[in-house]
């Protein structure tokens, strides 16, 4: 649906965010506000810690969007932070306030309801905060933020799977899903010539079949049984190469089972993730949680078939996907061994159509965009 001016005067949007580090949730972030109807919004950001290395704060100013950091340590964050943001609120005078993440939405919580809230929800977080934190801080982490949920106005979830979970396991219903958005303006297929190009400035074979897949900071992402598989099935056949990019916790078991064989390459973290993705066939995700993984649709957008684990978001992949995604079964040996080594190469033109397709009808960034102006504009209209 399209947004629709309800309102004479802008209308003041204003995200909460933990950082505006460089990863998923921040770059989806920005497909939001880059798509806003100015004529109809006027967004800011506050972050609520320093900025670190890898920011894309300027991206944002670029944007010609307000930030402003409030400068709190995870410690003092806890004491001063609500009143602090509550200043900061004050000055802005939003309509409405976005949160992102668990600080943010827990401060969010802990506002009055003098004005309508809403935050995206993008995890599971009884199993998300206790695969990253621990189980004790992890369960406190996900006691507190389910907490929050309840007295938002509304959780956007990224998939399905993530609303389903916050229904059954927690009883909350003020949900809505909104898929993640892929930048296509960033993330889009190349020409063969062009392939062989980005392959050849990257240090890779022009007549390589490549597989990606990526390291994340712990455990998971589950590129050990990815890694375990591409030997099992490859071996030290050239023909076929597989990249990891990251660094993370299973990084040097991963190098370890590679032992020195040339078709594994670990460029490590890299800036120019869209030049592996064009320069690669097909993408591989293990992963034992995810909300909606952005790499995957970013692969996607890219025409790249992807390989993914039975778990509920990636089967929501598969549901709008189907011919341009292969699943196989986290919990039975050999699965995934079998899925990669049964792909017909034949068959990669229809399957990169349907992964360009499922982009275009379901996970294109401005469509995103539009359905969080659309969501804007419900509650502030029953205010």
């Amino acid at each position: 649906m399209e947004p629709s001016s309800i309102m004479k005067k802008p209308i003041k949007i204003l995200y909460v965010v933990s950082t505006l580090k460089s990863v998923g949730p921040t770059n989806q972030l920005y497909n939001i506000i880059k798509s806003l109807d100015l004529n109809i919004f006027l967004p800011y950001v506050i972050t609520l810690s320093k900025e670190g290395e890898n920011s894309r704060l300027e991206d944002f100013l670029a944007l010609n969007v307000p930030v402003e950091s409030l400068d709190l340590s995870r410690l003092s964050g806890l004491l001063v932070g609500r009143r602090t943001l509550i200043k900061k609120i004050a000055e802005i005078g939003p309509d409405l306030i976005h949160s992102q993440g668990a600080r943010p939405d827990i401060f969010s919580s802990l506002l009055d309801s003098e004005r309508p809230r809403i935050c995206t929800v993008r995890n599971f977080p009884q199993i998300d905060y206790k695969m990253t934190y621990g189980r004790f801080i992890g369960g406190l982490l996900s006691i507190f933020q389910i907490k929050a949920f309840k007295k938002l106005d509304f959780c956007c979830c990224v998939s399905s799977a993530v609303a389903q979970n916050l229904i059954d396991f927690y009883s909350i219903n003020n949900v809505k899903v909104v898929l993640n958005g892929v930048d296509d303006e960033v993330y889009y297929p190349v020409s063969l010539d062009r392939k062989v190009t980005i392959r050849h400035n990257l240090g890779l074979g022009g007549q390589l079949r490549i597989w990606l897949s990526t390291i994340g900071k712990d455990d998971r992402k589950n590129s050990i049984a990815v890694a375990n598989a591409f030997k099992e099935v490859y071996g030290d056949d050239m023909d076929n190469v597989l990249i990891f990019i990251g660094e993370g916790k299973q990084k040097s078991e991963c190098e370890a089972i590679a032992d020195g064989s040339v078709n594994f390459v670990f460029p490590g973290k890299v800036a120019n993730v869209s030049d592996y993705l064009q320069a690669s066939d097909y993408f591989i995700s293990a992963s034992k949680a995810e909300g909606m993984p952005n790499a995957v649709l970013e692969a996607m957008s890219c025409g790249l078939p992807v390989i993914l684990s039975n778990i509920p978001p990636h089967l929501e992949v598969k549901e709008l996907n189907p011919n341009g995604t292969y699943i196989f079964d986290l919990n039975e040996d050999g699965s995934i061994s079998k899925v990669i080594g049964e792909l017909d190469r034949g068959s990669r033109e229809g399957e990169s159509r349907s992964s360009l397709n499922a982009v275009g009808r379901h996970f294109s960034s401005v469509s995103m965009s539009k359905q969080y102006q659309s969501i804007y504009e419900e509650i502030l209209s029953g205010y």
